[in-house]
Formats: structure tokens, C-alpha cells, sequence
């Protein structure tokens, strides 16, 4: 219903397409006017008037009328025909049977597995959280042992992230990424979450920092900065009022600042590969004792892989070697010649003792 005043002349009501037909304004004699898309407009002379829009659409009637004339049930049992589940499965329209795994009602439209038994949508959602196709379970006992084995494995998991407070859960595609990054029996000691999809895991021999998710550059993707203890040159945490991030830098990556709240690519802690946004102190705190965990195991590595320096050897002192008797004569004949030369001895002393001498060669 709408209620119009205009002036002179005569003026559109503008009214939504889907109030007034062209047949029934055709059937009762009113002119309309196609407006725009949106609209139709009906031309009134000038004056108050009322104007009231029916919707009459004859398909409703016949429904109406269809629905009243059938029996209740008559037409659920003509549609349907006994299954060997003991359930009632029609060939259209709902059913009335009950899940195998939790008794709820379930739909025609309801998954199967893969006897063909029927399970409700909550379940299938559950399997497929699980990681468990519904199509692929034999049967609802093997539906039933496969959630309870997840069950299990998820409550061990709980546990032994809450007992230590330094191994953290990532997200569902950084943990994908971890599984296929680390090496068999690689040993995580420190797996922290940052703010966005990012994660910090430190293990016994490399830093490994994980990026992923919109706000990291990595829509439909991760990203994986690895470095050995080797490389490492330094892990610090800056950290203001309420935000900051973690660093680690390595040789030959440049040393530039960056800020929690930038956009830009080359300032963005959460864009650059080697840190991690931080948002909260708490989260601050165990970032710093991951920073002293990889600067302590840092100079541990660099000093088991110096090669080790021999001291050096004492340089022995050449000895003279011993004089032989041929020498000591030869000796014996100089002095000889030197006590002559002082006249010490006579011509005749001298070559007396010359003689004998010269009798030992």
C-alpha cells in the first residue's frame, strides 16, 4: 500500500517491480509505466489519493490447493521403498532414519560411506575435520574407531603442548610445512607462534622460521628461512609498547630496521623471511629465551667445527759434532807451531814432537 499527495498535473508513483503485474494492471485497468529497471509507475491526477498492490501469483493458489487435496503420509509412502538397513529411503523428499554414529535424524541428502549406510552432516563434518574421508570408512565401526583413535592422538597432543610452554601449535598449513621441512628424528627444542601465520622452530642444528597467510605475503602458500648454527650471526627481539618482532640475521643480509606496523615489503617484520611479529609481552618473553638458546648453541657449533691447531714443535740446537783423532793431531800440530813461533820450544823440541805426531795419522 502507498499513499501519495501531488500537485498539478498528474505524477508517477513509483512502486518495486515485483508488487504489480502488467497482466493484473492489464486485467483491472490500470495504466502502468515501465520507470526503470527497478521500479514501475502508475500516473494519478492531481489529488490525495490511495493506492493499494495486491500480489496475487496463481501458482501459490495451486499449490495451496494441491497440498490440501492430497492425504497426510499418502504421498511420503508412494515415494518410498524399505532398504536393507532397515530404513526407509525414498527416491525424493526427506527420510526418517536415524545416524549410525550419533542417532541423529538423517536427510536423503545426507553423505554415505562406503557401504552405503547414511551418516548425518555433523558426523561427515567431524570425519572430514579429522582428516577422515566418509567415503573411504568401510563401515560406521570403522568410522567410530578411526574418530576415536583422532581423539586420542588430539588429547596427547594437548598434553604435551601445555607441558612444556615453549613447543606451541601452529596453524594447520604451518604444521603441513614443518612435517615435510624437518628431517627424520630431527629433535624440536623451541616452536613458537607469532602473531599472524608465522612460527619460529628451533631445533638441535638450524633456525627454521615459517610464513604463510595474507598479512605474510604467502596467500596460498608458505615459506620456509632456514640457517645452521653455522651462519648464524646474531637473534635479537625488539619490542616496544605493544608490538615487535624477532630477528635473526645471518652474513650478507642486510641489517635494516624494521616496524610492526609497516606495509612496504622491505620494512614489514611480518613480509621479511627472517623475523616474526610479536604483539603481546608474554610473547616477547619466550622469544627472548629463543633468542639466548640459538646465540649459546650458536657459538657451541662454532667451536666443536674449528679445526684444531698442534702446537708448535721445539727446533732442536744443532751440537758440534765430536772431534776425531786426525782433528785433535792437527790441533796438537798448530799449537806446536804457535809455541815455536813464541820460542817456547826449540828447532829441535819441535820437530821431535812433530815426528810423533805425525806418527799417530
Amino acid at each position: 500500500m502507498a499513499v501519495t499527495r501531488s500537485g498539478r498535473g498528474h505524477r508517477y508513483m513509483r512502486t518495486p517491480r515485483s508488487g504489480v503485474s502488467l497482466r493484473s494492471a492489464r486485467r483491472f485497468g490500470v495504466p502502468l509505466a515501465g520507470l526503470n529497471r527497478l521500479f514501475r509507475a502508475v500516473p494519478v491526477p492531481a489529488s490525495e489519493h490511495r493506492i493499494v498492490f495486491e500480489y496475487r501469483a496463481p501458482m501459490v493458489s495451486l499449490g495451496g490447493a494441491l497440498s490440501m487435496a492430497t492425504p497426510p503420509g499418502r504421498g511420503f509412502k508412494s515415494l518410498s521403498r524399505a532398504t536393507p538397513h532397515g530404513s526407509i529411503r525414498p527416491t525424493g523428499g526427506p527420510i526418517v532414519t536415524s545416524c549410525p554414529l550419533c542417532s541423529r535424524p538423517v536427510g536423503w541428502f545426507s553423505p554415505r560411506l562406503a557401504d552405503g549406510q547414511r551418516i548425518c552432516t555433523l558426523c561427515s563434518a567431524t570425519l572430514k575435520t579429522k582428516g577422515i574421508d566418509p567415503r573411504n570408512v568401510s563401515n560406521a565401526e570403522a568410522a567410530r574407531a578411526g574418530l576415536e583413535s583422532r581423539r586420542q592422538k588430539s588429547a596427547t597432543e594437548s598434553v604435551s603442548c601445555f607441558s612444556d610452554p615453549y613447543i606451541e601449535k601452529l596453524p594447520a598449513r604451518l604444521e603441513r610445512a614443518l612435517q615435510r621441512t624437518l628431517q627424520p628424528g630431527e629433535p624440536i627444542v623451541f616452536k613458537l607462534k607469532g602473531t599472524f601465520k608465522e612460527g619460529l622452530i628451533c631445533t638441535d642444528s638450524r633456525v627454521i622460521i615459517l610464513k604463510g597467510g595474507y598479512m605474510t605475503g604467502q596467500i596460498f602458500g608458505t615459506t620456509a628461512f632456514q640457517v645452521p648454527y653455522t651462519n648464524v650471526a646474531g637473534a635479537q627481539v625488539t619490542f616496544h609498547l605493544i608490538s615487535g618482532y624477532f630477528e635473526v640475521s645471518t652474513g650478507g643480509m642486510p641489517n635494516t630496521s624494521k616496524s610492526y606496523w609497516s606495509q612496504d615489503k622491505a620494512t614489514a617484520a611480518a613480509k621479511a623471511p627472517n623475523c616474526v611479529s610479536l604483539v603481546s609481552g608474554p610473547i616477547a618473553d619466550k622469544f627472548r629465551q629463543a633468542c639466548g638458546y640459538i646465540l649459546h648453541r650458536s657459538a657451541e657449533v662454532r667451536v666443536a667445527a674449528a679445526p684444531v691447531v698442534a702446537p708448535p714443535r721445539p727446533t732442536a740446537v744443532p751440537r758440534e759434532a765430536p772431534a776425531t783423532a786426525n782433528d785433535q793431531v792437527l790441533q796438537s800440530l798448530e799449537r806446536l807451531a804457535q809455541l815455536k813461533a813464541n820460542g817456547v820450544l826449540t828447532e829441535e823440541e819441535f820437530l821431535a814432537k812433530k815426528q810423533e805426531l805425525l806418527a799417530r795419522l
